[in-house]
């Protein structure tokens, strides 16, 4: 029989998670774990971008559905509807966790389950998953949780796509982008949109990753070995038609190293560029490295394939030099290494 485990106090993470009623759904998509908010219905209230990566379900579709009759058939039993249940009941109910395995028609998860009260109309569940596993024998596995299909039988008719993970995917070409970086050089937007807006695309695309390492290697993506982790970064750069990303640490000892980028597909749009053009990366991997080095980072593009250079550049060092390293691109350092040189000098006249 499953036991009901109190939360400590100091418990990891316990302080954003008694404070989940008050966060916008921007930063509940950036947690690494799925959470749920029920009314006392069951009705889906809040459901972010993990639990519908793990679930491959889409949030738009399951938003006001009935949690346990019509989305996740698995959930309802008594040990678990009937522990959010007594949630709801007791106005004192104070947090507590349990272990329980969803059943969906592509495998089994083996999950802990928080649950927190936020008010008598609301309580969250947090979901960790522990392990991903093939479908259970019947006899054993519950009726399986709702499929995108079956949620949303009339989207291809739609026009809606769908990749294997039940992820909604839009087909892009680079003229896309061209018109883009075309309308913030008509505008005067500044290099700072694109980075943002790869920053923000970033914090989410990290949470894929980690659910894709979990699948993977059974662990979360900061637990593997660097090597193995520039290997799926990479990866996934490359699987998604952005170029070719590569790791390069000979400057570390420097506090820096590079991530050089060929044939990036913001780099070959068409006309050379007075400016560099792939910021929209670097702000990419910039939330990507913060995520995994718990720390913030700075990523400046040194060089582009735009303004005639074999491949681009992004230097990454930590977030506080990032003033002296934007002086020393300003002052015409194009590569990662002149940067550095450049940076050494300023730190020795003492500016």
């Amino acid at each position: 029989m499953t036991m009901i485990a109190p939360i400590s106090q100091n418990a990891p993470s316990s302080a954003l998670r008694e404070r989940l009623h008050d966060v916008d759904d921007e930063e509940l998509d950036t947690l690494p774990y799925g959470v749920i908010a029920l009314d006392a219905e069951g009705t889906i209230r809040r459901y972010n971008l993990a639990e519908s990566r793990f679930a491959r379900l889409d949030r738009a579709q399951v938003l006001g559905k009935s949690f346990f009759r019509q989305v996740a058939k698995c959930a309802a039993t008594p040990e678990f509807e009937g522990r959010v249940r007594k949630a709801f009941d007791d106005e004192r109910a104070a947090p507590f966790r349990f272990d329980y395995v969803f059943d969906f028609r592509f495998g089994a998860q083996e999950v802990e389950v928080e649950v927190r009260r936020a008010s008598r109309e609301l309580v969250y569940l947090c979901v960790s998953r522990k392990r991903l596993m093939q479908p259970r024998a019947a006899g054993v596995a519950r009726e399986p949780a709702i499929a995108q299909r079956e949620l949303a039988p009339d989207e291809p008719r739609l026009g809606v796509q769908r990749d294997a993970g039940e992820r909604r995917v839009v087909q892009v070409a680079p003229i896309f982008f061209e018109g883009l970086l075309t309308a913030c050089e008509r505008t005067g937007a500044p290099p700072q949109l694109l980075d943002e807006w790869g920053f923000a695309w970033g914090r989410l695309a990290v949470v894929e990753m980690e659910a894709e390492a979990l699948e993977r290697f059974e662990t979360l993506l900061r637990d593997l070995p660097m090597v193995t982790v520039a290997e799926f970064v990479s990866a996934y750069v490359r699987e998604r038609g952005w170029g070719r990303a590569s790791f390069d640490f000979a400057l570390a000892q420097r506090g820096a190293f590079v991530v050089t980028l060929e044939r990036s597909v913001l780099a070959e749009l068409p006309n050379r560029s007075a400016s560099r053009r792939c910021a929209l990366l670097a702000g990419f991997f910039r939330a990507v490295l913060e995520h995994l080095a718990h720390r913030r980072m700075a990523v400046r593009e040194a060089r582009c394939v735009a303004q005639g250079a074999p491949s681009c550049e992004l230097v990454v060092v930590a977030d506080e030099r990032a003033r002296e390293l934007d002086l020393a691109l300003d002052g015409g350092a194009d590569s990662a290494a002149r940067a550095l040189d450049a940076m050494g000098k300023a730190s020795a006249h003492g500016r």
